[in-house]
């Protein structure tokens, strides 16, 4: 059974009738669909009686049915009818209500082998499918088996891949594997997490910011406008992963877009600065203070008078405003207030680009740890 919840329409498919005639024991349901908005019902196939042109997709038990909505297709696979074990694939197309065969046996097509009560689960945006086995029926022998196997289907390409397989069938073995990996079952639950999208959204977004934090360390002869290159790797490549229906992870990527105008700012700051006779992102070491002087946060820095214009405007207490990328606009670092670092030179400050882009990198390898068992990852507490 599968829901569209945009047309609000259920669909069932197959299972066993039950009746008081113990003589009729392998009576199947057909393919239904349900409308919850009127309350009707209506069949779609029969097991029994579907036109002798069309494809026949015959009713069974413990398949699998998944709903694409990109497509708006439903994805009929395996199961078990009368003693036999399928490994066909039909494609239902809802609109045109047009049934298609796309295999008779995938596992020909180096697909799993035939089985039922296996699971499966869709990425409509991926154009995959996952299936986790269940009861199986060897190609070879014929006889019923029941192993961890793990296959992913592309849609697009028809492909089957196997991910994952444990051959280990016997009750010792997985006993000893009991805290380590689950036990080989049947008719299970199967739920699927988009983590690589959430990955890949992290992962993006730290690019796009060091794509912005390399225009800033590098402001001369830019132009005040956003960055190009940051604001198409935003638009094509962060926006392509990002759910803008989740509020929270929508309202993170429209914050981004700061970032662009951020490096405009800096580009202003800079030509400000040039046009105040400070041609370097940085203080001279001979402008600052002298070394003998206290460090006082909140007092402001000594500036000779080719810059008293800038005297009044800038302090220690709101350095952390103007701890970008190599200092911004010629604003004193803390640097600059450290004896013995050299005369005449530029100072880089305390937060350098490498030093910050070091810090954020190390911060995304942190989160991207938590999406694998603690058993894998660097211990949390103290060794």
């Amino acid at each position: 059974m599968v829901i569209d919840s945009e047309s609000q329409v259920l669909y069932v498919f197959g299972g066993r009738i039950i009746t008081s005639d113990a003589n009729q024991n392998f009576l199947y349901s057909g393919m239904y669909s349900y409308e919850i908005l009127t309350g009707r019902w209506r069949m779609i196939c029969n097991d029994t009686s579907q036109p002798e042109n069309a494809i026949q997709l015959k009713s069974r038990i413990g398949h699998s049915m998944l709903l694409n909505p990109a497509t708006r297709e439903l994805y009929i696979f395996a199961g078990q009818r009368k003693k036999d074990y399928l490994s066909d694939f039909y494609i239902y197309e809802i609109d045109t209500d047009t049934i298609y065969e796309c295999s008779r046996d995938y596992s020909k097509q180096s697909g799993p082998d035939a089985g039922f009560t296996q699971r499966a689960t869709i990425d409509p945006e991926l154009g995959e499918f996952y299936v986790l086995s269940g009861l199986m029926r060897e190609k070879t022998t014929a006889q019923e088996t029941m192993k961890n196997s793990f296959w992913v289907y592309n849609i697009r390409k028809d492909k089957w891949a196997r991910v994952y397989q444990n051959e280990n069938t016997g009750t010792d073995y997985w006993n000893l594997m009991a805290d380590k990996e689950p036990c080989p079952r049947f008719a299970h639950q199967l739920v699927y997490d988009n983590v690589l999208r959430r990955v890949k959204f992290y992962v993006r977004r730290q690019r796009f910011r060091e794509i912005c934090e390399s225009s800033n360390d590098s402001l001369s002869g830019k132009s005040v406008f956003p960055d190009l290159k940051a604001l198409n790797y935003l638009q094509r490549e962060v926006s392509a992963v990002v759910d803008h229906k989740n509020e929270e992870e929508s309202k993170e990527f429209r914050e981004l877009t700061t970032l662009l105008f951020s490096n405009s700012l800096n580009q202003l700051n800079f030509n400000s600065a040039q046009s105040n006779g400070l041609n370097s992102p940085y203080f001279p070491r001979s402008n600052a203070p002298s070394s003998k002087l206290p460090i006082n946060w909140s007092q402001k820095p000594e500036i000779d008078s080719k810059n008293t214009n800038l005297k009044s405007e800038m302090s220690f207490a709101n350095r952390d405003d103007f701890s970008q990328v190599g200092g911004m606009g010629g604003i004193p670092s803390v640097s600059d207030y450290l004896p013995n670092v050299g005369f005449g030179k530029p100072v880089p400050g305390p937060s350098t680009l490498a030093d910050e882009t070091f810090q954020t990198r190390t911060q995304l390898f942190e989160r991207l740890l938590l999406f694998f068992p603690s058993s894998i990852r660097e211990p949390t507490n103290n060794l």
